[in-house]
């Protein structure tokens, strides 16, 4: 995972609020100033209460986590709900391997509809090359979904006419399996 690191924005917005904080105690001294901030905070803390307790404050949330989640940290945090929504339901956040599931996977897993097993009884009948290409077929539908763009189009298989599929070995008519000799 790579870490955030800093940026210039960060930075100046440290200065700003330094330089505030000092600029405020040299004016009314240090116990005003943590007076100040701390009256601040609550206030903040209020607000954000009462704005996720609301039908404005919670249209509001939506209308910014939309626009969140088309970003790499909207992506990561739509991960870490997932993962906590799966050890709240009890849901098993590795395969058996080991390995982490991926977003995709847990979706399927914390949902019961009929078309998660119908999907996940698909998943289980493939190989493994084709398991994962599904996966991640599914994967990119929904970034897309979240980048509220239209998910890619899938084609379905198609058959060439006089071709059945399979072996062509054990294809009725065809060549043996047996090798010739050489003469």
């Amino acid at each position: 995972m790579r870490s955030a690191g800093v940026t210039k924005t960060g930075v100046l917005t440290v200065l700003g609020v330094a330089a505030l904080v000092l600029g405020l105690s040299f004016l009314v001294g240090l116990y005003w100033t943590v007076g100040v901030l701390l009256g601040f905070l609550v206030l903040a803390g209020l607000a954000l209460l009462l704005a996720s307790k609301t039908a404005f404050g919670k249209r509001i949330a939506e209308r910014i986590s939309m626009r969140l989640a088309r970003t790499r940290y909207g992506k990561r945090m739509i991960a870490s709900s997932l993962r906590a929504q799966a050890r709240k339901a009890g849901v098993r956040t590795v395969d058996p391997a080991g390995r982490p599931l991926s977003d995709v996977e847990l979706t399927l897993e914390l949902y019961d509809t009929p078309e998660t097993r119908q999907i996940k009884q698909q998943l289980k009948t493939m190989t493994p090359q084709q398991r994962s290409a599904t996966l991640r077929m599914l994967e990119a539908q929904q970034d897309a979904l979240r980048m509220g763009q239209e998910p890619p189009k899938v084609a379905a298989p198609t058959v060439r006419p006089g071709f059945p599929g399979g072996n062509p070995a054990r294809r009725q008519g065809g060549s043996s399996s047996r090798k010739r000799k050489r003469r």
